[in-house]
């Protein structure tokens, strides 16, 4: 799939039983990461982030896929065709149930960012919580409308080298990237 010269390789989405409420998963992922039953939710998050981020950038282990799908935690859809070069992370929720910014978002940015990979932290205009703070903390490029058209445009003119933090809420620093001279004039 092609979208504005981007090809999309990947699909990755976070399920509900990321909220570990069911003790049997966690103790299924905490065995297959080798960690403490007595460890944190949190804790636990952060090893699932940093494995989203192996299945993302094609330095995944099979079995990692396996469990994280037969949990319901993470469905993938990553047929490994071609390197990673940049990610679109879409945040915000509408309650606070499936907000795990501080545990999972931050580690699967880290985990991205140290694999040198391009991360754009997008969010749709209306959620209830943003993120985009929290992704404002480590990333140099957020969206927070981007189920607008001009958040859309604003995401492609990120991805070709314009950073900031764009969009229409208080954390935005513009509305959109400056257009280059040449779009306008057809030059």
């Amino acid at each position: 799939m092609s979208i504005a010269s981007a090809e999309v390789v990947s699909k990755t989405v976070v399920l509900s039983n990321m909220k570990f409420d069911k003790q049997q998963v966690c103790n299924d992922l905490m065995d297959y990461y080798a960690i403490d039953y007595n460890s944190s939710i949190a804790t636990l998050r952060k090893y699932v982030a940093e494995s989203v981020g192996a299945v993302i950038t094609n330095q995944k282990d099979p079995a990692v896929v396996d469990i994280l799908q037969k949990n319901d935690i993470i469905k993938f859809s990553n047929d490994g065709s071609g390197p990673v070069n940049g990610v679109i992370l879409l945040g915000g929720c509408n309650n606070l149930e499936g907000q795990f910014t501080n545990s999972f978002d931050e580690a699967l940015i880290k985990y991205l960012v140290d694999n040198d990979i391009k991360v754009f932290g997008v969010e749709n205009s209306q959620v209830t919580y943003s993120y985009m703070k929290d992704y404002q903390k480590t990333l140099v490029n957020t969206i927070d409308n981007i189920d607008q058209s001009l958040g859309q445009i604003s995401l492609v003119f990120s991805m070709e080298g314009e950073s900031g933090h764009y969009g229409i809420k208080s954390t935005a620093q513009k509305f959109m990237p400056s257009l280059p001279v040449n779009t306008i004039t057809g030059r």
